[in-house]
């Protein structure tokens, strides 16, 4: 008997270390990169996928990029080289989200703060956006929304249901790393003045990032490019309390 129930083990591991050479993740990247960019509207492209299932469930991303909107030719708003995510599989039976590690590889952004106080990010330059066909591709949620493209829909549209608040207490994150990241601060002041201010070289190391508990961490980044000065800190933050997070939508 325990034998048997020894040879069962071997095979589902086996099966389950084989199952990422032999199943190529990149033939599924299209449905999921369309239902991403439907949650999030906006557009979202990826470069090559790559997964594992032992010892937890990994999945590394390469070029990553964000468009503003779904729209063809919608500015690229953030970028990253490189992606990497890992969640530990026995919280997942209890329906709580444990993330081992996020690593970020080389990410840009750029932020404007206009004399209203309006934040916003702005396009980043030299990336390419989406093609046309993957910015319009899109999920149906319902079988009415499949409608033939010669085919007019004159029935009034249904408001659209608002967003379910994440339950922030069956999330947790133990690592998040950021490396070799780039950022761009533009602010505008009432009286015509505008405050830019450029970093890159960032890092951050954050551990035990979850509702009630405090977030430590270490950053650094370069100001001010070549001619400019290195900044470092760490310590720690929170905790974060349930009641911040009630009835946000993410």
């Amino acid at each position: 008997f325990f034998t048997g129930l020894f040879i069962v083990a071997v095979f589902f591991v086996a099966a389950a270390i084989a199952v990422p050479f032999v199943v190529d993740i990149n033939r599924f990247k299209d449905p999921i990169l369309a239902a991403a960019q439907k949650e999030a509207e906006r557009g979202i492209s990826v470069g090559h996928l790559s997964w594992k299932l032992l010892p937890s469930l990994s999945v590394m991303l390469e070029d990553v990029a964000v468009q503003e909107s779904r729209e063809p030719g919608s500015p690229v708003i953030f970028a990253a080289k490189q992606l990497d995510l890992e969640l530990r599989w026995a919280p997942l039976l209890n329906r709580k989200v444990e993330v081992k590690s996020i690593v970020l590889t080389s990410p840009q952004v750029r932020v404007r703060k206009d004399a209203e106080g309006n934040i916003s990010l702005d396009a980043l330059p030299g990336i390419k956006p989406l093609s046309a066909e993957a910015a319009l591709e899109s999920v149906p949620s319902s079988p009415e929304e499949e409608q033939s493209a010669s085919q007019k829909d004159t029935r009034p549209k249904k408001a659209k249901a608002p967003k379910k608040p994440l339950d922030m207490k069956r999330f947790s994150l133990n690592s998040l790393e950021i490396a070799e990241g780039s950022a761009e601060y533009r602010e505008e002041k009432k009286e015509g003045r505008t405050v830019h201010l450029k970093l890159d070289q960032i890092s951050l190391n954050a551990a035990n990032i979850a509702v009630g508990e405090k977030i430590r961490f270490k950053a650094g980044a370069r100001i001010g490019g070549e001619s400019g000065f290195t900044v470092n800190v760490a310590g720690w933050m929170g905790p974060v309390r349930e009641e911040t997070l009630e009835n946000k939508e993410w």
